[in-house]
């Protein structure tokens, strides 16, 4: 049949059909037999392939809803209508700590007390024993509907540990960028109330993955905004006049609060810890984003291609002048650049040690002021004789200002300019940052001091290196530097 399908509208069409066209016709095919015989997609084609029978091996992965969900509504007759609460994992978990509870071998009271909704819903069976027969209410005498009421007088929950793990997925599939990530709204930019739904998607996505983190990660008793917000939070959004969303299941309002304190959770230290279920989670989630973001681009290039995969190759000569398209060469960031930078240029692992270095402790921290002995003492070696404060004596730079190239020039200009406390010069062997600061030395001659931290970096500059012009010892054995004091002999 399908065969026949695309002979037809080959006849029919001046262009060959893209063979993406194929697959999409197939998809469609099979979603309109297998809705008619009441099969998924995949069985359907299991079964068309004529495939031998097979047992499944792996258990199912039940959907676990993390939000509260609506009651069910089922007609009892012309009349009335009968409203069910839900027996969700969600209810149970939220109920788990009543006394009433019951619980079976292997679990304690302590323990539902710090369990999170998300252990919950792998290792625990849940089950409402009735404890009487419900009566049903009617709740509005005009709209004659009827409801079933969850007081505790009705039942119970018997929870019991299951001998394995279960498999779960949450309700609402998250694939999102880092939920910290988010940027709150800023609600006086607009003259509109802006509203959950007025957000971009990717940004939507963020917000409610912090909500759904904390949820399924920190332990919470009868409802999330009972344990996570404030009683001041909880009025604003309880009043309709300040809470214009206070009927939408995805509040913008309310969500911003659950993150303000998921931000709070993750600058403590308390969120996705190293080798937890909730840090495989993120990196899952995180992945799978990447990849989704990767799959849309190459849904895009199919798009500008006609539904099909243009091919790229590599540069080499033979396909010089040939209309084929080349893939772009993969340099470094510091080879794309036109000019060397502080954070392209230097070593990546030196980069990341500058960038992931701790704050240093509270008595490793020492402030300079004027009347401190050790700032008397380096001021005298700095500024009592030349002899003694190793001035160094610079040669003159190789390349004259006019042959510099405009960075080299650039950098010069900056650096005698006098707006600049301090300049960071940088680039690869031979580029001219030697000619570069000798030139700026020669601005400066008989105000400059010109250290390194080797002798043979110092030497380039007829100068000391910075241990020895500050007299810093480098024995460690020693219990104190040596100090240069301004009498002192030494050259």
């Amino acid at each position: 049949m399908l065969d026949k399908m695309i002979e037809h509208l080959n006849k029919r069409s001046t262009e060959l059909l893209p063979p993406n066209m194929k697959q999409t016709l197939s998809h469609l095919l099979l979603a309109d037999c297998s809705h008619s015989a009441f099969v998924s997609k995949q069985e359907l084609a299991y079964k068309v392939m004529n495939l031998p029978h097979i047992m499944k091996s792996f258990v199912n992965v039940n959907i676990v809803g993390f939000y509260k969900r609506g009651n069910l509504q089922v007609p009892y007759d012309d009349v009335y209508t009968i409203e069910f609460s839900d027996r969700t994992e969600y209810s149970a978990y939220a109920e788990r700590c009543r006394d009433d509870s019951e619980l079976g071998r292997g679990l304690t009271k302590e323990q539902m007390e710090t369990i999170s909704f998300n252990e919950f819903a792998e290792t625990v069976q849940h089950k409402w024993i009735k404890s009487k027969k419900l009566a049903s209410t009617v709740i509005d005498e005009t709209t004659k509907r009827k409801f079933r009421t969850r007081d505790v007088n009705t039942g119970h929950w018997q929870l019991t540990l299951c001998r394995k793990r279960k498999h779960m997925r949450p309700s609402t599939v998250l694939h999102t960028a880092p939920a910290i990530d988010y940027e709150l709204v800023d609600h006086g930019k607009t003259t509109t109330q802006t509203s959950f739904f007025d957000l971009p998607v990717q940004k939507r996505h963020q917000l409610y993955r912090s909500y759904y983190e904390l949820v399924m990660y920190v332990p919470w008793k009868n409802t999330p905004d009972d344990t996570f917000l404030s009683d001041d939070v909880l009025s604003v959004l309880h009043d309709k006049s300040t809470h214009p969303e206070i009927d939408s299941r995805h509040s913008l309002q309310r969500l911003e609060e659950f993150f303000k304190v998921y931000k709070k959770f993750y600058y403590d230290g308390k969120v996705a810890s190293p080798g937890s279920a909730w840090q495989e989670d993120n990196q899952n989630s995180y992945t799978m984003y990447l990849v989704n973001q990767h799959n849309r681009d190459i849904h895009l290039d199919r798009v500008d291609n006609k539904g099909m995969l243009k091919a790229q190759y590599e540069d080499v000569d033979e396909l010089v002048d040939v209309n084929v398209d080349i893939r772009p060469a993969i340099n470094d960031v510091s080879d794309l650049s036109e000019y060397p930078t502080f954070e392209n240029f230097m070593p990546p692992d030196i980069f990341r040690n500058i960038m992931e270095q701790k704050a240093p402790d509270l008595l490793e921290i020492c402030v300079a002021f004027p009347l401190q002995h050790q700032w008397q003492q380096l001021e005298e070696v700095a500024t009592h004789d030349k002899t003694k404060r190793f001035i160094a004596n610079p040669p003159q730079s190789s390349v004259d200002y006019a042959d510099m190239t405009p960075i080299q020039k650039f950098a010069v200009e900056r650096a005698v300019d006098g707006n600049q406390q301090i300049l960071f010069l940088c680039g690869k062997a031979g580029s001219g940052k030697t000619a570069v600061a000798l030139k700026v030395c020669e601005y400066f001659r008989g105000k400059v001091q010109a250290t390194a931290y080797t002798g043979k970096a110092a030497s380039l500059f007829n100068g000391p290196t910075i241990h020895s012009m500050f007299g810093w010892s480098h024995n460690v054995h020693r219990s104190a530097s040596t100090e240069i004091k301004p009498d002192s002999k030494q050259v």
